[in-house]
This record gives C-alpha cells, sequence and structure tokens, in this order.
C-alpha cells in the first residue's frame, strides 16, 4: 500500500490509497466467497463455488464493488495512523481509479486550528448598571394595571376604556375582476381595543393602523362605523403594505378599567409585603439584579465577541454542518413547545426561506467560532472543571428532564447509560465553559493579577455551594446514586475526549 496526502484549502486533506494488484485479487476472492453465501449457486454449497462460477453468477462488477468497500474500511484507519492523520470526523471515498493499479482517494477533514489572539490585553470597562425612580414607577403602573377591575359599562366609551368589536376588513384599491375572498383581508373577527388616554399621540404599535382606537371614542354597544386608511409603503406586513383598507366594525361591549391605588393596602394584597414602601424596596431590588444579570451576560457575549474576532479559526465544512444540523434542532424543539414548525414559523414571520437558512447558517458558524475559541482558551489556560460542581449541574438538568417529561419517559431515559452519559458530558461542558468565561471576563475587567487569590477562595466557595446544590436537589431526584457511581468513569473519559 502507497500512501499520498494533497491539503486543501478548506481545512481537509486529500489520502491517496494506492492498492497493489496482489492485495486488489485476494480483496476480490475474499468478496467472493462473501457474495456466495448470499446467492444460491445450483451444485455448489453456500460460499464454495469457485471464482469464475461466482463471476459468472453475481458479476465481476459486484465482487470489484464488495472488493473496494472492504479495502476501504480496512486501509483508511491504517493510511490514518502511518500518515499521522488526526481526522475532525469520518472521512468521505469521493474517487476511485482503476488501471494497472486501484487508487482509491478520501477527503479527510482535519482537526480545527485556533490561534488565540492577546486575549491577556483585551480590556473592557464594567459599569454595573442603575435602576431609575422612574424605571420603578413604571413597574409599579404596569403591576397596578394587571389588578385593575375590569367592568362592562353602558355608556359611550371614552379614553381609557377597552372596547369590544367585531370586524370585517377589504382592500378598497382591489382590482376589477379581483374576487371577494381575495380582496377580504378581516372577516368577522373579534378584537379587544384599549383606547388611548387623551392627548396623546397615536401609537405605532396600535392594533389595526395608528390611531385607529380614536375612532372608537364615543361608540357604544351595537354602534357600527366604517374607516379608511391607507397603509405606509414600508409598512412591515406584505398584505398591507401601500394599500388602501376598508375598515367596518361593531361595538360588541364597552369596559371600564378601575386601577387600585398604590398605597400600603396594595402591598399587602400581594400577600408579600406589610406597606407600600417595602414593596417599593424589594421592586428595586429586584429591577438592580435583573439588570444586572443582564449587563453581566451581555459584557461576557461582548469579552467573548472579542477574543473571536481577534482569533484565527481553521475548520472543515462538515464541522459548519454539524454545527448548523445542530441549530436547526434546537430552533425545531423550541417551536414545537410552542406548537409551532419552521413553515408556520416562516408564515407567521413572514421570511422567506432563504433568509431563513441565511440566518441559521449565521447562527450556526457563530456557535462553532465561538466553542472552538473557548475550547482553545480553556486548553492554554488550564482551567478545571470542578467535579463537585458538575456533579450539581447534572443533577439540576436531571431535575428539570423530570419535570419536563413523563414521568415514564423519564424512568426510561434514565435506564439508557448513554443518556445519562450524555447529561454529565453536558453539565461538564457547561461548567467548564463557565468558569473559561468567567476567567475571560476577569481578564477584561484588568483584574486577572491582582484577584487570582480571590478567584481561588471562590472556588473553593463554589465548591462548597456545590455540595449543597447536589445535596438539595438530590432530595427530589431519584438518580443520585446512578449519576454517583458512573460520574468518576464519565469525567474521566470527558477528560480524555
Amino acid at each position: 500500500m502507497k500512501i499520498e496526502t494533497q491539503p486543501t484549502e478548506n481545512h481537509e486533506i486529500i489520502l491517496i490509497i494506492e492498492v497493489e494488484s496482489e492485495e486488489l485479487e485476494q480483496a476480490k476472492q475474499r468478496a467472493a466467497r462473501k457474495l456466495a453465501k448470499r446467492v444460491k449457486i445450483p451444485g455448489f454449497r453456500p460460499g464454495k463455488a469457485p471464482y469464475h462460477v461466482i463471476a459468472h453468477t453475481v458479476g465481476e462488477r459486484a465482487i470489484m464493488e464488495e472488493a473496494i468497500e472492504a479495502l476501504a474500511k480496512a486501509l483508511y484507519p491504517k493510511a490514518l495512523e502511518d500518515a499521522n492523520i488526526e481526522p475532525a470526523a469520518p472521512g468521505s471515498l469521493f474517487e476511485i481509479k482503476q488501471g494497472d493499479l486501484l487508487v482509491m482517494e478520501f477527503k479527510v477533514p482535519l482537526m480545527p486550528e485556533v490561534t488565540l489572539g492577546d486575549y491577556k490585553s483585551i480590556r473592557m470597562p464594567y459599569e454595573s448598571p442603575t435602576v431609575s425612580d422612574e424605571e420603578v414607577n413604571d413597574f409599579l403602573e404596569s403591576l397596578r394595571d394587571s389588578r385593575a377591575i375590569v367592568t362592562t359599562v353602558p355608556r359611550p366609551a371614552q379614553a381609557g376604556d377597552v372596547v369590544h368589536i367585531t370586524i370585517d376588513a377589504a382592500y378598497a384599491d382591489a382590482p376589477e375582476g379581483e374576487e371577494d375572498e381575495q380582496a377580504a383581508l378581516m372577516q368577522n373577527r373579534h378584537l379587544a381595543i384599549q383606547i388611548n388616554a387623551e392627548n396623546t399621540e397615536p401609537e405605532d404599535n396600535e392594533q389595526i393602523f395608528p390611531g385607529f382606537s380614536a375612532h372608537l371614542v364615543g361608540m357604544s354597544a351595537g354602534k357600527i362605523k366604517e374607516v379608511q386608511y391607507t397603509y405606509p409603503e414600508d409598512y412591515e406586513d406584505e398584505a398591507y403594505k401601500g394599500r388602501t383598507v376598508n375598515f367596518k366594525f361593531e361595538v360588541t361591549k364597552v369596559t371600564e378599567r378601575e386601577l387600585p391605588e398604590l398605597d400600603d393596602e396594595f402591598a399587602q394584597s400581594l400577600d408579600e409585603f406589610e406597606n407600600y414602601e417595602e414593596l417599593v424596596a424589594a421592586v428595586r431590588k429586584m429591577m438592580e439584579e435583573d439588570a444586572s444579570k443582564k449587563y453581566d451576560q451581555e459584557y461576557k457575549n461582548q469579552v467573548v465577541t472579542t477574543l473571536v474576532e481577534q482569533s484565527e479559526v481553521k475548520y472543515p465544512p462538515v464541522l459548519l454542518e454539524n454545527s448548523l444540523e445542530d441549530v436547526r434542532e434546537d430552533f425545531e424543539r423550541t417551536l414545537a413547545r410552542q406548537g409551532l414548525n419552521t413553515d408556520l414559523y416562516l408564515d407567521i414571520t413572514g421570511t422567506s426561506k432563504e433568509d431563513f437558512e441565511e440566518q441559521m447558517r449565521k447562527t450556526a458558524e457563530e456557535r462553532l467560532l465561538r466553542s472552538l475559541v473557548i475550547e482553545k482558551f480553556i486548553a492554554t489556560e488550564n482551567i478545571e472543571a470542578n467535579e463537585g460542581i458538575v456533579q450539581a449541574q447534572a443533577l439540576h438538568i436531571l431535575d428539570q428532564l423530570s419535570q419536563d417529561m413523563p414521568e415514564k419517559e423519564f424512568h426510561k431515559f434514565m435506564k439508557d447509560f448513554s443518556n445519562v452519559n450524555s447529561v454529565m458530558s453536558a453539565a461538564f461542558t457547561n461548567v467548564l465553559t463557565s468558569k473559561a468565561i468567567n476567567h475571560l471576563k476577569t481578564i477584561a475587567q484588568g483584574k486577572d493579577e491582582e484577584n487570582a487569590e480571590k478567584a481561588e477562595m471562590a472556588a473553593e466557595s463554589d465548591e462548597e455551594t456545590a455540595e449543597e446544590i447536589a445535596e438539595a436537589v438530590s432530595e427530589d431526584t431519584p438518580t443520585e446514586e446512578f449519576v454517583e457511581e458512573e460520574s468518576a468513569e464519565t469525567e474521566a473519559s470527558e477528560n480524555k475526549a
């Protein structure tokens, strides 16, 4: 066997294997005997017919195909070892040349190569967000609005009321000859629309069109009105863009919303607070924590993006295709939880298949690059995952699965060791990635060296916390013993991988 390699621009390598005539002939003999066991040849026991009889029965082409398949399976891994090639994914036999010698050409995806930029020099200011009094008041108003008492009133509608209507809509500029069902946009649709407060500008996000609710003022149950509106050329809905539409609607009822006072009584009605001041303090604390979490996540994303942008990454196309498949599966699972599928999503959002595929591919590429760069960063910085935290993370994942899956399905899931192994792998990756990103965040803040000792103390604290979490979660998750038995072996295999 003679081996030759040819690099390509796609971070793949062409592996060329030249098979000696004698080796090919031996492979054909073995292939013929194998085929002879599958077909009935009169006068011979299975697999005992001579070569020329088998060839006459099944054909030389079938024997050659069987021989080449067997040679490929046997010679490919040996050729990889001899050529010192570590593939990133299974290779593919894409060309066979038959002359005096048999030549097989394999396309082999190479392991990705990542050259990190000067991440030690990354600096980004970290400014903890603040929550203004106005933001707190807006939240309290929304809370107050959610507790409004709604009653039906016999009077004409006025600002602030919610008016229930039945509405029809059709193109006013429909071409002659266009059938009624094609021109119709809405038929007998029931809507509840709140009239904007007095002395306010029409809102762009009003139902139907901006300023529509003003047409409801002064109307009472049973009243009918017709209005016409021409939508702008840049309107987002293709069905309405630049079209003039006739609307006819009937008021079915008018409801009034009575808002409670923001006082001690309101705070006590929430069953958590003794007075209004306590409610305000709790709302401010919650909003500050949410704002900090959101800012911290955005900060981390930006730091990782900066590292990716300054790094050089080479990878074979197959890794991007694998990432794309994962992105599609994740997206489809998300849609399924909402009772949707991809086709319905495209219809609702007005997204073309081309744009959708482009966005999926872009997301897959971003995910792949981030994953490869973070993996390289972990190896460069010698970052390790704490076993206790991995254990807690795995139990947390299993606890979520037990709540999301039917009980019988969950028990069936747990009986398959490969599933539990996948959970442990996911937990290990999550913990390692989180630790790496936090470390990169520390570098970007310029606190890498000065906070090294604090970071070590925090890690010890995290270990204690992880053990507490694992203990608490395991009380409700009937999987602790099984996970404990396999965790050492699993983590060792993950580290090796």
